[in-house]
């Protein structure tokens, strides 16, 4: 304890000084979401850090928790604003991701559905169940006049 008093004048207010010293340089280094999540690397640092530091003044600092982490009204806003920005982005990629999905399986029915009518076709049935297949190619072109509708004797 001598040493304490010796290498420094007012033991308590140079550990609380030191500590918060410590603590805003901890977590200005993290992102905003990262300062709730990362509190036992936080307490880790700052024993280690702490620890360090007092060794001068003869203290040994064999312990340090955060129990409560609360930011200014400042920091809340802009934690509530990136929680809504990440909600709105999260809706969006689904909302995003279901009408591809949607569009695929739309795709892969008509594809699904043409090659059905083509097997058919080439089977010479009528791709919906109605008897023989009809070709375009097999019937004769009715008589048209130039202007494409039928003559009054053609009728």
């Amino acid at each position: 304890m001598e040493k304490a008093y010796y290498k420094v004048e007012n033991l308590q207010s140079a550990m609380v000084n030191l500590v918060l010293t410590q603590i805003r340089s901890e977590m200005g280094q993290l992102e905003l979401d990262e300062t709730f999540t990362a509190r036992s690397e936080i307490n880790e640092i700052l024993l280690r850090e702490l620890d360090i530091s007092t060794d001068p003044w003869g203290v040994k600092v064999t312990r340090v928790e955060l129990r409560d982490i609360i930011p200014s009204k400042a920091v809340q806003d802009s934690m509530e604003l990136q929680m809504a920005a990440e909600r709105r982005k999260r809706a969006a990629i689904l909302t995003s991701e279901g009408e591809q999905e949607a569009a695929v399986n739309s795709a892969r029915g008509r594809a699904e559905s043409a090659i059905l009518d083509a097997e058919a076709h080439q089977k010479g049935r009528d791709p919906r169940g109605r008897g023989p297949a009809k070709s375009n190619c097999d019937e004769s072109p009715s008589p048209t006049t130039r202007s494409g509708f039928a003559g009054p004797g053609y009728l």
